[in-house]
């Protein structure tokens, strides 16, 4: 397994979001987000829809400051090669940053 995964998300035209160990275009799946606040703590979320689109919400702080040192976590499994992981974006002194890490099978 190389030392730096590294996640491309298009902005234009819908494509495929890769594996970040494998690089499948077609096996890789998110069915959970977590929001964690600076104190470690998750944040209620309020999830519409059904099966086809559900929408995620969360408000953060008051409406005037961005949510800063929040952490928006989304747990992955792919079927193509079977890691399962966690994409992490974070802010950090004004940018956005991510992180990946691989979660124990089983």
């Amino acid at each position: 397994m190389p030392d730096q995964q590294e996640l491309t998300i298009s902005l234009t035209g819908e494509r495929a979001v890769r594996c970040p160990r494998c690089q499948s275009d077609s096996g890789l799946h998110f069915d959970e987000v977590s929001l964690i606040d600076p104190a470690g703590d998750v944040i209620p979320l309020h999830a519409e829809g059904g099966e086809g689109l559900s929408v995620v919400t969360a408000t953060i702080g008051d409406g005037t400051q961005p949510g800063r040192r929040h952490l928006i976590v989304l747990p992955h499994w792919c079927t193509a090669c079977g890691e399962r992981g966690e994409i992490v974006l974070r802010q950090d002194a004004g940018h956005t940053v991510s992180q990946y890490r691989e979660l124990p099978q089983g």
